[in-house]
């Protein structure tokens, strides 16, 4: 009898409700389940083909420690012992925190809570945005259309969106409205021979995005074609971003930008301009945050931002990248990406019962490379296997104490001197919030090999602490919110930002997650 396994895809980050579909022995399939976001009944492409990754004989289901260069079966507490006792016998800022954005908002929440309030550090980062300014890619949730806005939008533009590679969910859903509600697809690329370009009815080339859409903002200003609510509203802010886009030069720009001619920038400044209900769809892995920053500011100055159907689609890379920032995944910003205020500070402390709580903000990038930590600790992620160079991810774990948590013994485990086995989403429970920030909740569904789940394992350290934590994802859910802020936040995100030259791209493929990695090359 075939079982179905009720849960979200722990891969794309549409939040598409599933069933992983299992006969007592093995994984089977897998199916799209009707839901809150999935009312079409779609599944990615990774979701269709990840139970055969699920079967892989090499599942670890005990900690692993290093003994002579070996890595050998231990229990879990000798395991925390070690930890512990490395910890302890380290200086608070020699450790520092990584977790992936596969994990659920639970696991994020508890590792943050286990750097914060056990080990006394506020170095915490996430290779998955490691180096680049990850800030601008925390689009508000009413900033970023919602999916059921494309039926009702004039014309879609994709910009570094090869859909049709990375979210075939988005791709169907687009090329459905261009086909049956005849909504024109316009596709601005890098790639000579981009994928999307047959399934789009104009295509324009251009060798950087940033400069492409710093070009585009130079044009408007430059003709006083700026209009809408932000324009109105922030006219001095408006003016001093004015003066600095154009003391750039204009032909620098276009140059810069790789478009064929000025004459092409200009036309489609003006058909996007034109459209009172123009889209523009990225994904976050081919843009820059630099980039989106950018886009935010033309989202305002041509009043397009907060207009029904209209403004930015932003497709994050992994099934919580957005949890990252709400639980405070950086030195930068704590949970509910808030800032570290008096009155903050005393209601972690309050929370979580401890005397103090260390939120000096550090570079841990600038960190990794002046080889300030003896510490490190790697949940959900594979920085080794997923580099894109094959040298910083390895260059930036070694030489040190290296813990990692996954479920197999990815490139970046081998190298650890302590492995914990980890549980899926569907063994743990918990909750993920997608690329337009919809939290979903999902239960505990199938029981682990592994004997401790990952909320038991990070609960169990911080008591090695003397902080108490429950395991149960629901509870761990009530800790967590209590530290979101209400009310609006308009005034903080609304605001022009100038930045002078575009920044680095992504550093890991996959999401840096290693299990996207085994499926993405198996596919």
């Amino acid at each position: 009898m075939i079982k179905k396994i009720a849960t979200i895809d722990f891969f794309g980050s549409e939040g598409c409700e599933m069933n992983l579909l299992h006969d007592g022995k093995k994984f089977t399939g897998s199916e799209p389940r009707n839901g809150f976001v999935n009312q079409k009944e779609s599944i990615s492409l990774r979701a269709k083909k990840c139970p055969k990754i699920l079967n892989n004989s090499g599942r670890l289901t005990k900690p692993l420690m290093r003994c002579n260069d070996v890595l050998y079966e231990t229990t879990f507490e000798e395991a925390f012992e070690l930890i512990h006792n490395k910890i302890k016998n380290s200086v608070p800022e020699k450790n520092v925190f990584f977790a992936g954005a596969r994990l659920t908002n639970e696991e994020l929440y508890l590792i943050q809570k286990l750097a914060r309030a056990g080990v006394q550090t506020n170095h915490i980062d996430s290779f998955h945005y490691l180096n680049r300014t990850a800030k601008y890619y925390n689009i508000n949730k009413n900033d970023n259309i919602q999916l059921e806005e494309l039926d009702d939008c004039g014309r879609i533009f994709l910009l570094g969106a090869e859909l049709n590679v990375d979210n075939d969910i988005y791709y169907q859903l687009i090329q459905q409205l261009r086909n049956d509600k005849k909504i024109p697809v316009e596709l601005i690329t890098r790639y000579l021979e981009s994928p999307m370009r047959p399934y789009v009815d104009q295509a324009i080339d251009v060798d950087s995005y940033y400069y492409f859409v710093k070009a585009v903002i130079y044009y408007l200003l430059s003709n006083n074609k700026e209009c809408g609510l932000f324009a109105q509203a922030l006219p001095d802010e408006l003016q001093s971003f004015k003066q600095k886009v154009l003391s750039e030069k204009y032909l620098d720009l276009i140059e810069k930008s790789g478009i064929a001619d000025m004459a092409t920038l200009e036309d489609w400044a003006e058909r996007y301009l034109a459209e009172p209900h123009a889209v523009i769809v990225y994904t976050e892995q081919e843009l820059s945050s630099n980039t989106v920053r950018q886009l935010i500011n033309l989202q305002m100055i041509t009043g397009k931002l907060g207009i029904p159907s209209s403004g930015i689609l932003s497709i994050k890379e992994k099934n919580n990248a957005q949890g990252l920032f709400d639980m405070g995944i950086t030195s930068e910003k704590g949970v509910g990406y808030r800032d570290f205020s008096p009155e903050y500070i005393e209601q972690l402390k309050t929370l979580w019962n401890v005397p103090k709580i260390e939120t000096t903000v550090s570079d841990v990038a600038r960190c990794l490379l002046n080889d300030q930590y003896e510490n490190m600790f790697i949940f959900g992620e594979d920085p080794v296997g997923c580099d894109m160079s094959e040298e910083v991810g390895e260059s930036l774990v070694q030489s040190r104490f290296l813990v990692v948590q996954d479920y197999f013994l990815t490139e970046t485990a081998t190298m650890a001197d302590v492995v914990l086995p980890a549980t899926f989403p569907f063994e743990t429970g918990g909750s993920f919030t997608n690329t337009v920030k919809q939290l979903q909740m999902f239960s505990k569904a199938v029981q682990s090999p592994v004997k401790m789940n990952n909320l038991e394992q990070l609960a169990t350290l911080l008591q090695k602490f003397g902080i108490t934590t429950e395991a149960d994802p629901m509870t761990i859910f009530g800790e967590m919110t209590q530290l979101f802020e209400l009310g609006c936040c308009g005034s903080k995100r609304h605001q022009f930002v100038y930045t002078e030259e575009d920044n680095d791209l992504l550093l890991f493929n996959s999401g840096c997650d290693g299990l996207m990695l085994m499926l993405d090359n198996e596919m």
